[in-house]
């Protein structure tokens, strides 16, 4: 399920997470970098980094946990979470995101409870994908456009999903004096007792107690070379 978000917040979460993920030259841990003008992105096609949601203004957070809100009442089936960190993904009109799991806690992808995943888009259109296992040969499609809001949970924590395409001549006017192309993606997860080790930056785990969570997306990044 999917919720707008509205032209003036969208152009709020650019600015921050323009601002939280670029890198600068003491700081190199960012998703892009300035260089004469010119956004670089530090996966070539797509730009990436993990940061904790208190590094967002207490907003977000909150937008977060309404947007949740609204879910629950349309799937009370959909746990409960708490934003702890959040993935800032900028793809450019060429990038995808191969099929891929979200990793979660070993325990709770047992019970199938796995916490909510918010997922903000904003920018360019851009086809989602998804199916319950790898081996499937069919899938389904979302077109994701700007302001939309994908939230999964619960026994739908697990989906395996991608990023087939960005949607190109999608910029909707209202954002363009913030973002001239591309997609940003915000990512918003709970990870609970986890903890993330960013020793491979800008791939990273999550692990619980010292046992990688349940989940194959880090792992096909880093062998398809992402």
């Amino acid at each position: 399920m999917h919720f707008a978000l509205d032209w003036s917040t969208q152009q709020w979460l650019i600015e921050k997470s323009l601002e939280i993920g670029k890198s600068t030259s003491t700081e190199k841990e960012g998703f892009y970098e300035e260089r004469d003008g010119v956004m670089v992105l530090n996966q070539g096609t797509r730009g990436r980094v993990i940061k904790d949601a208190q590094e967002f203004p207490e907003e977000f957070s909150a937008l977060c946990l309404k947007l949740l809100e609204r879910a629950r009442k349309a799937d009370p089936s959909l746990p409960p979470m708490n934003p702890t960190t959040v993935l800032i993904n900028y793809y450019n009109e060429k990038a995808s995101f191969k099929w891929h799991k979200d990793s979660e806690d070993p325990n709770l992808v047992k019970t199938r409870q796995g916490k909510p995943i918010i997922s903000l888009s904003i920018g360019q259109s851009a086809v989602f994908a998804y199916k319950k296992r790898y081996e499937d040969k069919e899938f389904e499609t979302i077109k994701l456009n700007s302001g939309d809001v994908l939230i999964f949970g619960g026994p739908s924590r697990m989906i395996v999903h991608s990023v087939q395409e960005i949607i190109g001549r999608t910029m909707p006017p209202p954002i363009i004096s913030k973002m001239r192309s591309g997609r940003l993606n915000l990512t918003v997860r709970d990870i609970g007792i986890g903890r993330i080790d960013r020793s491979q930056f800008p791939a990273y785990r999550v692990i619980y107690d010292d046992v990688e969570g349940i989940g194959e997306g880090d792992i096909v990044e880093k062998e398809e070379g992402y």
